[in-house]
Parts: structure tokens; sequence; C-alpha cells
């Protein structure tokens, strides 16, 4: 009888240990496999994926907008600029910045010049549209795109039906205010009703019963559309019957509307910013408050006191110094009080949904003195009658989405994204692939966002207006993902410089190049960081690490480089998606720390990975072991393995000169018919190879002498210190 009978005997542990491993690569790693293969997610990826050439080209409208015509704000830092300053080399950049926004320099006795004006308007609306028609649609192609992906999915036969299934639906429940939803704000709409939508149409396609048979002699392609007329209609009215419950609730119970943070261009011409504020003293304490709809008795205090303060010097600072509510008074009052030679207003009051809540000022200062203000108030978008299903997702979800990632909640969520794709990856599984069908619709709505912001304020005024987000999608690429998932050329970098182990320096060789365009799978399954417990830390948090560094140098805190709202393709190196994605050439410098931080981050883990090693190599492979230690402790005999692998490399190029040629003689067999073309090709193709393979096998036997010659030299080297050391 055994004393311990409290533990457990070594079979036992021995069997549950075993049980653990079976479990894990029967059960779990299958499950993680399994979730990112997953339906909608597999859809949502490919929809996204298949509209990059449309995001990136309506970009490249974006900066063809801004850095050939001065637009989107850019002004006199353009090449049309440059012109300007060269017709007009007497004016200021800050006069040629007007004289392309406005037409006139802004001094005293300034002539009108409207050509330059002109073309810049003219040029910046062709190309800026192509922002308008890609990005600012993009839910229209999607609901399209993940209708057709998921019939694919399911295997039916007319995917594309699927698709306009999903998009008319997607209208439908938009109860015709398509414009308001094609943009970012749609998407989350989009996804609900391309999942409910194209489900419920593939079952009714299944069934037999609605499907109308036509002659033979009908075209198949009629006779495919016939086959799911009833399908369609019943898709259709099902989401007309749901839009009826909306509108009922919203017109007849709660009076729904939805209510939006909508942006106003503001102002950026000192002397209309001081026109502004004129007017709004000339109608004195009581006039603003009869404006208002409030009474001046109540707020006499602030009133007067705003009166007092209302200059481009103090205005901010007293403004800052108020609460949300007047705040709020003080905004509905400044973005609709008329002004200037035409008397109009920036928005009419009669647009605001509520004066006293939410309505903000946002200025961009100068030396402590005001040269921009704009402003963002709630104003109602959509009333009870026009409030159909897409108009409740968009009032319950999506706003809630675009606030929280637009807000102080996207550092977390960027946060969370960078956990999760470097934990799946750590499975085997497509972390990027996986965690961008959730996150990406968010990310994606924040760049359409500040892009739709900047096409139509301009820079400035766009993030004077605080609504736009740092955590759009090319932020990622720039900052975080340093060599693709897990920041992984520092890893490779670290490789060439300290890693003992030689296969990983000659992974990281041929990786490296990959790496710096942001392709990085031959690491990830060649190092492999899959399930390796050594690297699982820097690959999960370097990426973390990078994030918040952007972040800190992103105007949300330091504010050093510009907000981004230009999508670069994703296989740019880091540092260059950095620039475009903000037209900010200082975020190289953020974008170079991070790539210091992932060389640092990884140092550490290169070094435990070498020791490591050579534990176990000690441990399981004395020989090997030995020799290992001799390569890097005799530099005698690593020079004769390294100089002997590189000519027998290149030995063996010689003979796959000639492989490669027989291979493609029989390719080519195959398929030619003239016998005589086919022989004379043969033969061109061998003679060919074999003068090639004898300037390679020249080449090596020269290197070769070359290396015995140094070989001696090394070794007289090594001697004669041997003989000085003694």
């Amino acid at each position: 009888m055994k004393d311990n009978k409290f533990t457990p005997d070594k079979d036992f542990r021995s069997k549950e240990k075993l049980n653990f491993k079976s479990w894990f690569k029967t059960k779990f790693i299958p499950t993680m496999a399994k979730a990112g293969n997953q339906r909608y997610l597999a859809a949502i990826r490919d929809s996204f994926g298949t509209m990059i050439p449309l995001i990136i080209a309506g970009s490249i409208g974006v900066l063809i907008n801004a850095i050939v015509f001065g637009g989107a704000g850019s002004g006199y830092i353009s090449l049309l600029g440059l012109f300007a300053k060269a017709a007009h080399s007497d004016y200021t950049w800050e006069q040629v910045g007007n004289l392309i926004s406005t037409g006139n320099a802004g001094f005293d006795g300034a002539p009108d010049i409207l050509g330059w004006m002109q073309t810049s308007k003219i040029c910046g609306l062709a190309f800026g549209h192509m922002n308008t028609v890609t990005v600012g649609m993009m839910s229209i192609y999607f609901s399209f795109l993940f209708g057709y992906y998921i019939s694919i999915s399911r295997g039916f036969q007319s995917p594309i039906i699927a698709g306009m299934v999903s998009t008319a639906s997607f209208m439908l429940a938009s109860l015709g205010e398509v414009q308001f939803f094609m943009d970012a704000k749609g998407l989350i709409g989009a996804i609900i009703f391309g999942i409910m939508a194209t489900e419920l149409f593939l079952w009714l396609s299944s069934l037999r019963a609605l499907k109308i048979k036509l002659p033979d002699s009908v075209p198949p392609a009629v006779g495919k559309s016939f086959a799911v007329f009833l399908p369609v209609t019943l898709t259709l009215m099902a989401v007309s019957g749901l839009n009826i419950i909306i509108l009922t609730l919203a017109i007849v119970v709660f009076n729904w509307n939805v209510t939006g943070n909508n942006q106003v261009a503001g102002l950026k011409d000192v002397t209309e910013i001081d026109s502004l504020f004129n007017a709004i003293k000339s109608l004195g304490g009581e006039g603003i408050a009869k404006h208002l709809g409030i009474d001046y008795a109540t707020n006499q205090s602030w009133i007067d006191s705003l009166v007092t303060n209302l200059n481009r010097e103090n205005f901010a600072q007293w403004y800052e110094g108020q609460d949300s509510m007047v705040q709020s008074y003080v905004a509905t009052l400044v973005m609709t009080t008329k002004f200037g030679d035409s008397s109009t207003s920036l928005v009419d009051l009669g647009n605001f949904y509520d004066i006293a809540k939410n309505n903000i000022l946002h200025f961009g200062l100068s030396n402590g003195s005001i040269d921009v203000i704009t402003g963002s108030y709630i104003g109602t978008n959509l009333g009870p009658t026009q409030f159909g299903a897409s108009a409740a997702i968009y009032q319950f979800i999506t706003s809630w989405f675009i606030g929280f990632a637009t807000g102080n909640g996207g550092l977390g969520l960027g946060i969370a994204f960078m956990i999760l794709v470097g934990f799946f990856w750590f499975f085997g599984v497509h972390g990027s692939n996986v965690m961008g069908g959730i996150f990406e619709p968010i990310f994606l709505m924040v760049l359409g966002i500040n892009s739709a912001l900047v096409s139509s304020l301009g820079y400035e005024a766009a993030a004077a207006s605080g609504s736009m987000g740092v955590f759009a999608k090319p932020f990622f690429d720039g900052y975080a993902y340093v060599g693709g998932s897990g920041a992984t050329l520092g890893l490779l970098i670290m490789t060439f410089c300290l890693s003992k182990r030689r296969e990983l320096k000659e992974i990281a060789k041929y990786s490296t190049p990959a790496g710096i365009f942001q392709i990085n799978e031959p690491v990830i399954f060649g190092y492999p960081m899959v399930l390796n417990v050594v690297y699982v830390v820097p690959f999960i948090f370097t990426p973390v690490l990078n994030l918040i560094i952007g972040y800190l140098f992103s105007p949300a805190v330091f504010g050093f480089v510009k907000y981004s709202y230009v999508l670069a393709p994703w296989t740019a190196p880091w540092f260059l998606t950095a620039v475009i994605t903000s037209l900010d050439a200082r975020a190289i410098i953020p974008a170079m720390i991070c790539f210091g931080v992932t060389i640092t981050a990884y140092l550490p883990f290169v070094m435990l990975d070498n020791i490591l090693y050579f534990k176990k190599l000690k441990l399981n492979d004395p020989a090997k072991y030995e020799e290992e230690k001799r390569y890097y402790g005799d530099k005698l005999y690593r020079f004769k393995i390294d100089t002997d692998t590189k000519y027998e490399n290149m030995q063996n190029k010689a003979e796959y000169i000639l492989l490669n040629a027989e291979s493609s003689n029989e390719f080519w067999a195959k398929r030619m018919v003239n016998k005589q073309k086919l022989e004379e090709r043969k033969q061109n193709q061998i003679e060919a190879a074999k003068i090639k393979r004898e300037k390679v096998l020249e080449k090596s036997i020269i290197y070769k002498e070359n290396r015995d010659k140094k070989y001696i030299i090394l070794e007289q080297k090594i001697k004669n210190k041997k003989q000085k050391s003694v």
C-alpha cells in the first residue's frame, strides 16, 4: 500500500497529461480553425478585400486633390501652391494660401485673381468626387458583395442575384434615404440585412413550391431569373413588413428621429470671424436671449460675460471655462447668427434638435488667438416618417459604435484588436482575417468619416470639428504592424544580429524583403511563431506598444501628426503608410520610433531563444551541440563552413539551370503541335542553358580559388595571433 494515498501516482499524471495534449490537438486547434473559417466573418473579409481597389482609388483622388490642386484644406502646401508662389513671389505663403482658397491674397489693396481659386475648385471637384463614389458609397458596394459571398459559401448557383437581393433589402430598409446610409454610416446595417435577407432568400429559393419552371425554349439566363422571382419578392416583402413595425413605433408611439452629430464648415478667415463676433455683439444681451428663445434675466450673467469676452484673443479660453449647457447655447448662437455682407448664418436654427445639449464649438489657435472656428451640433437627420429598419440600426447601434471608436474607447478597441490578432495567430489561425471580420467595419467607418470630413471641410476645419477618429484602418498598418502581424520585422533584424541558430538566419534572409512590405507568413510558419512560447509575449504585445506610441503622437494626445484619412495599400512599408495615410511627412518619426521599439522588444527573447536552443541541443544531440559550439567559437572553421555552403549553392544553381531547361522542354512538348519548331525550341533552350551553366560553374571555380587563398591568409593570421599571445 502506498503512503502518499492523496497524491496521484505517476501513471495517472502521465495519462492526464496525454489527455490534455489529445484535447488540445483534437478539440482546441480545430475549434480555432473553425472560428477562422466562420461563414459570415469570411464573407465580410472577402467583401472588404474585393473593395480595396475602389477604396484605394478614392484615396488617390483625395491625394491628387490635396497634393496637386490645394484641396482638402492643404492650400499653399501643394503643387498649385508652388506655381502660385512662383507667379507671385512677393506674396507670403499665407497670402498664397488665401489666393488659392478665396481668389484674394487677403491684404489691403490686394487684387482679385480668381484663376488660382477656380483651378483649385474645378480640379478639386473632379478628383475629389473619386472619393465620393468609392469610399462615400462603400455600404452599397459592401451590401452586394456580402450577399454574393454568403451565397457562394452556401453553394447557391446564382450568387449575383443573391447580391442584388442583399443590396435591394439594404436600400429598402433605408426607406429611400440611400444617400444618408450609403457611406460608412450604413456598414453595420448592410451587414445585418446582408445576413438576414440573403439567408431568407436562399432558404426560400430552396423550396420547390416557389420555383417557376419555364419552357426549355426560354434562354437559360431568363429561366434562372424567373426561377427565383417569388423568393426575391417574398424577401423584399419581409423587409417591408419589418419597416411597417418600426415605422409604427416611430410615428405612433415613440416619435423616433435619427439625430446625429452634424459638422459646420466654419470659418478659416480672421476677417469673417471678426465680422461674426461683431454681429453677435450688435444683438445685445436681450437680442441674444431672444434669438435663442431663453429668458434674459435668468441667463444675464453668462450672456453679459460672453459679450465682454467676444474677441479672438479671449473667446476660446472663456468658452472652455463654461458649463456644458452654456457651451451648447453659445455654440448655437455662433452657428446661427447672420453676419457679413450676405447676411447668412453658418446653419439654420431650425436644424437643431436641442439648443441646450451637445452643440459644441472647436477652435484653431495661433499664438493664443482664434484663426479657425468650426462647430458641430445635434440635428434631426431623419424624421419619424423616414425611420425605417436601417434608421433604427443606425440610431441604436451604429451611432454608439462611431462615438465609441472615434472617442475615448478607440484606444481600448485598438488594443483588444491587436491582442486578439496575435492570440489567434499563436494557435495557427489567421488572426487578421478572423478579427478583421469583426473589427474592420468599425475601423473602416472611422476612415470613411475622416475622409468625408476632410473632403467637405478641409483638414484644419475637420480636425477642429472634434469628430475625426484616430483609429482608422491604415493607422494600424502605419504604426502597429512593423513587418506584419506581431511586428516581426524587429525579430528578423535581431535574428541577423544576435541569433546563434543558423536555420533561423537562413529563414530571416529570405523573409526580410517580404517583411518590409508587411508580408510575414514566412516568419509565422517558418520560425515558427505558431505555438512558440519563447516569442509569444513580444509577438502579441509589441504591436500594442507600437499602437500606443502612434496614439501618443496623434492629434488626440500630443498632436504631432495628423489624423489618418487616406487608405494606403496594406503591402506598403509601414513608414510610407504612416506618411501617406495622414499626408504628413512628420509621421515618419513615430513610425521609426515604432521600428526601434520593435527591435528592442524582440532583443531579449532572441537571446533567450539562443540559451534554450543550446540547452536543448546539449541534452538531446551532444554531437550537434559540439559542432555548433565549434562553429561559433572557431573563426576559421566558421569561414570554411560558410564558404563551402556558398560554393555548393553555386554548384547546385548550375545544375538547376539545365534541369529547368529540360522541364521547360517537357512543358512545351505537350502543347506545341509543330514538331520542327518544338525541336528548334528544345535545342535553343538546352544550348542557352549550357552556356549559362558554364558561366555559373566558372564563377564557382573562381570563388573557390579565392576562398582557398583567403583561407590560407586567415589561417596564418590566427596562428600569428596565437603566437603573439603566447
